[in-house]
């Protein structure tokens, strides 16, 4: 709970982190060229567009988290109490809203820059315009990749493992579930597109305009960098694309067999093709169920000796009026609730 109640001033201060790096790239880069096309605007202006967008999400991501809190000091003092499903919708929601409430912010300042280039008093070349835009749109892409990656950081740590067990998380379409392959995809943004594309875009704002007769080597030079810039991003994009796949892949089949196998299908198993952690992970499942579907076995033998006889007992894959389902959840949708006799009568053929 302590960990919750900082989350909205790291917020907050990833916003202002945003915005000094937003005005020290300006100032290095486009101060001298801002002057001379009168693209500025005025200080007043700008800094109330600043501060709507660090100000702004930051007080939406606080109006988020209100509820939370009350009702996590409110189960401090009675933990008997049941978590009600639209406060665990609401835990397990926070990463994503906050990390949108921050990209639409910083989507605001984006709107207010092209204003300012196309309503200047001259005619903004396109190399400023073009820094004008993107300069927020790639400073906003970073600070909502690090409010998602710190938000969930904070809710692994202290909300999410008192609050997730409320609610079904497989087929709940109520939830934003981002994958493992779209976070690896915005790390890989953050650390590597971003950056390149803002020193391309800082090479091309350099280069557009100047005599390439009369200074080669610059255009040969700026022709250098856009040239790593851009290998970097397709190489780091190929590297991405194939961590990915590597991580996603595994995971994908052990969620399918999860829920094979807690619909009652013990015969399920997955493939052992890697030895790091994912094949320790899919040997620990396979063992697992196959223990699973031993005791199975076991269970339905014993209720059939002491209650019935056992002659055309099918003790795998049973079809009865619910569908295919092994031998003990065959016992455990019969027996428990009717007795032990119904359970044995399913099971025979």
């Amino acid at each position: 709970m302590h960990r919750l109640r900082w989350l909205t001033p790291l917020i907050g201060l990833i916003h202002l982190a945003g915005l000094a790096l937003l005005v020290s790239y300006s100032r290095v880069n486009l101060h001298a060229d801002l002057a001379a096309t009168g693209a500025g605007g005025p200080r007043l202006l700008l800094a109330v567009a600043a501060l709507v967008a660090a100000v702004a999400p930051t007080g939406l991501a606080w109006l988020y988290l209100r509820p939370l809190q009350h009702w996590l000091q409110r189960s401090t003092a009675s933990p008997q109490e049941a978590i009600p499903t639209a406060i665990a919708r609401r835990a397990a929601n926070l990463p994503l809203v906050v990390a949108a409430y921050a990209l639409a912010g910083w989507a605001l300042l984006v709107v207010q820059a092209l204003l300012r280039g196309l309503l200047a008093d001259v005619a903004v070349p396109v190399s400023i315009l073009a820094h004008l835009v993107l300069r927020p749109l790639l400073v906003g892409v970073v600070v909502a990749a690090a409010v998602l990656f710190v938000a969930e950081a904070v809710c692994r740590a202290s909300v999410w493992p008192s609050l997730l067990g409320a609610i079904r998380i497989t087929g709940n379409r109520q939830l934003w579930r981002l994958r493992t392959g779209y976070r690896l995809l915005a790390l890989w943004m953050t650390v590597s597109v971003i950056p390149l594309g803002a020193v391309a875009l800082t090479a091309y704002a350099r280069v557009a305009g100047t005599d390439a007769v009369a200074d080669p080597l610059l255009e040969q030079i700026v022709s250098v960098v856009l040239l790593i810039a851009l290998s970097a991003v397709l190489g780091g994009a190929v590297l991405a694309w194939t961590v990915s796949r590597s991580i996603t892949r595994p995971l994908q089949a052990l969620e399918t067999a999860t829920q094979a196998l807690s619909a009652g299908h013990f015969d399920t198993r997955v493939v052992v093709n890697a030895t790091d952690e994912f094949g320790t992970l899919a040997e620990g499942f396979n063992l697992a169920a196959q223990r699973l579907s031993r005791n199975a076995a076991a269970a339905g033998a014993f209720f059939c000796s002491k209650n019935a006889p056992c002659e055309g007992l099918r003790l795998i894959n049973v079809t009865h009026t619910q569908g295919p389902k092994t031998a003990w959840a065959c016992l455990l949708a019969h027996g428990t609730a009717q007795g032990v006799t119904p359970a044995l009568t399913c099971l025979l053929p």
